[in-house]
């Protein structure tokens, strides 16, 4: 079937940074799809003074492990509300390693950290790669409320900063788009909280011509464990990567 005949919902949660339009629909329809984002969850931040007296301790670590975007920001906040330049200077000394270019360009762009890893394509991955060297200190990781402990073959201290909640309008918008639908569906999660938020709404509408994308190995699995089959799975949190995946799917 056609690429222009396919709709592809976005289920993640809405840009930070005042984005008009969002990558991934961007991309996708200007390959030719029917893209629509549907904001699936919010976040609240927390345990910032935490995390912010932690920082205050850069002889502590090794380096920091940033996972996500959000977590990046987190860090940014922390950062601005110690407002020490020296302390700045010494993390920049330490190892910085995230998953993602979108992490790696806030802090590059925010704090003009040097960092590695962004082409991992998960934590698992990143992890590994960390674990192939030695090092004498733990990592400082912040993470979201919903993170799930690995077999972390790297020491880590880990410091809660946001909490994870539905979007208001997750249902309203979801029910809008399956009691409308006139094209084959192709549903992309982002996360495995996005698969458990979104998961109920959808199955309200059943319907056997309906295929699921996980842009990562921990969304792929949590839809497998809902008992349902994953058709793609992305190798990259990224917009190529969720085309790649498309293309081959309808080849």
């Amino acid at each position: 079937m056609a690429a222009n005949k396919f709709r592809v919902i976005i289920l993640k949660a809405p840009s930070e940074e005042g984005v008009e339009q969002d990558a991934y629909v961007q991309l996708l329809n200007s390959s030719g799809f029917s893209a629509i984002m549907i904001p699936t969850l919010e976040f609240r931040y927390k345990n910032l003074d935490l995390l912010s007296d932690c920082l205050r301790r850069p002889h502590e670590y090794s380096g920091i492990i940033v996972n996500s975007p959000r977590c990046a920001r987190a860090l940014i906040e922390c950062f601005k509300i110690i407002s020490d330049v020296e302390l700045l200077t010494q993390w920049k000394k330490l190892k910085c390693f995230v998953v993602g270019n979108a992490t790696g360009s806030l802090l590059s762009d925010s704090l003009n950290f040097t960092h590695e890893g962004s082409d991992s394509g998960n934590l698992s991955n990143l992890l590994a790669l960390i674990a192939g060297d030695a090092f004498e200190k733990p990592f400082l990781m912040p993470v979201g409320s919903l993170h799930k402990n690995q077999d972390d073959k790297v020491e880590i201290r880990k410091v809660e900063v946001y909490e994870t909640i539905e979007h208001p309008r997750l249902k309203e918008n979801l029910c809008d788009i399956f009691d409308n639908n006139e094209m084959p569906l192709l549903v992309t999660f982002f996360s495995p909280s996005g698969v458990t938020s979104a998961l109920p709404y959808i199955k309200q509408y059943p319907n056997k011509a309906l295929k699921f994308i996980a842009l990562g190995p921990t969304s792929a699995r949590e839809l497998e464990s809902c008992h349902l089959k994953v058709d793609g799975v992305c190798a990259k949190p990224s917009p190529e990567s969720l085309i790649d995946v498309i293309v081959k799917m309808m080849s």
